[in-house]
Parts: C-alpha cells; sequence; structure tokens
C-alpha cells in the first residue's frame, strides 16, 4: 500500500525545514552566536513565595521592586578617596526586593533572602557592606530566612519592626544635633538630657566607625 502524494510532500518539507534549522543553530555557533532562552520567572520559587506576600500586604500603597542592585539604590560623591574600592564592593551586592513609595518611586525598605549558610558566612566574614551601606543611606533592611512560604503576619511584623527601628535611629541622630547646636551655643544641658545625649553620642559615633571601616 502506497502512501498518497501529499503525506510524501509533507515528510519531504518537513525534512527539510529541520536541516535547516539544525543548519542555522551550527552556523551561527560558528559565528560566535549563543543561543538564549526566556526565563520562566524572573524569580526562585522561594522570592515568588515572597513576592507573593508582599503584594498582599503593602502592594495597594507601596511599589514592590524585585532583584535591585545596591548601586541603584544609593549615591556617593565620588572625591571619596576609598570611592572606587567601596564602589566596586557595592556592585557586587543585591537585594531581593525593594519597597518604594508610589509616586516617587523612593526607596522606603530593603529586603533580603537568606539561607542559613549565607547568614553563617555573613557573620563569619565581618564586613557587611550591604547592611553599612543602606545604614549610612537610612534605608532599613529587613533579612528573612529563605523558605518555600511565608506567614503573612510575620512578615507584616518583621516590616513594620524595620521601619520603627530606623524611625528611632533618626530620631536619635536629630537628638545628637540637636543637643550638640545647643551646647555649642553656651546652653547648659538637664542632667538626664546630658546622660541621654553622651550615651546617644556614643551609639551614633560608633555606627560612623563602623561604616568608616567599610570604606
Amino acid at each position: 500500500m502506497s502512501f498518497p502524494e501529499s503525506i510524501i510532500y509533507i515528510l519531504i518539507a518537513a525534512t527539510v525545514s529541520m536541516l535547516l534549522v539544525l543548519f542555522w543553530r551550527n552556523y551561527r555557533r560558528r559565528r560566535g552566536f549563543l543561543e538564549f532562552e526566556r526565563q520562566r520567572s524572573l524569580l526562585s520559587p522561594q522570592q515568588r513565595a515572597l513576592y507573593q506576600e508582599l503584594i498582599k500586604l503593602v502592594g495597594a500603597y507601596s511599589v514592590v521592586l524585585p532583584r535591585v542592585n545596591l548601586s541603584t539604590l544609593v549615591k556617593s560623591p565620588g572625591d571619596h578617596p576609598s570611592y572606587e574600592n567601596h564602589w566596586k564592593r557595592v556592585l557586587r551586592e543585591w537585594v531581593d526586593f525593594v519597597v518604594c513609595s508610589p509616586t516617587s518611586v523612593s526607596p522606603v525598605l530593603a529586603i533580603k533572602l537568606e539561607t542559613r549558610v549565607e547568614r553563617k558566612r555573613r557573620k563569619l566574614g565581618g564586613l557587611d557592606v550591604l547592611e553599612d551601606t543602606l545604614t549610612s543611606a537610612k534605608i532599613p533592611l529587613l533579612r528573612l530566612k529563605s523558605a518555600d512560604n511565608y506567614d503573612a503576619s510575620e512578615i507584616m511584623s518583621s516590616v513594620r519592626f524595620a521601619l520603627v527601628n530606623q524611625k528611632r535611629k533618626k530620631d536619635e541622630e536629630l537628638f545628637v544635633t540637636e543637643e550638640f547646636s545647643n551646647l555649642s551655643a553656651g546652653k547648659q544641658l538637664e542632667p538626664d538630657s546630658m546622660s541621654k545625649f553622651k550615651r546617644r553620642t556614643f551609639d551614633f559615633v560608633s555606627n560612623l566607625k563602623r561604616f568608616g571601616r567599610a570604606t
């Protein structure tokens, strides 16, 4: 029993098409072209799980940007003697998500997912470029344990704690600046204010020294 001519023509056309595709791929390889495929998702399964929860929690009044390089979040004058060395470290750092203001798209909170190994390596490493740089830029950083699923209430509590903690730091810096101005003007401080001023000045200067070591 012979095949109909139409089927024979279809088989010939399919064979020729396959040969042309193979020839084209081989030609591109020889010319130095690389073959690429579109990523199914920009995020890992753990990142997607957190992203979905963040959208539910803050998506109505914030913009959530995924996979942001640290150099996109900060800027620094280039006349510092250690600028180039420190900026190279900044370029190697990423955060998983940034919560931004919906109008100005100004960064409000940076979120970093960490595995147990990454957390252990960070604690043993000493220098923390990511945290020191964001602290200097007054952008709160929230570190979360990488997981396949997240509890919405725990995430919201962590987000609020990070934002409140950043506000407390700003209030302390403002307090130190105001009281220092009073001292410079020759005003006497109350004993309680003086004690608080010394303690917060020590904390503030310690943070500055910590960032100075990073640069």
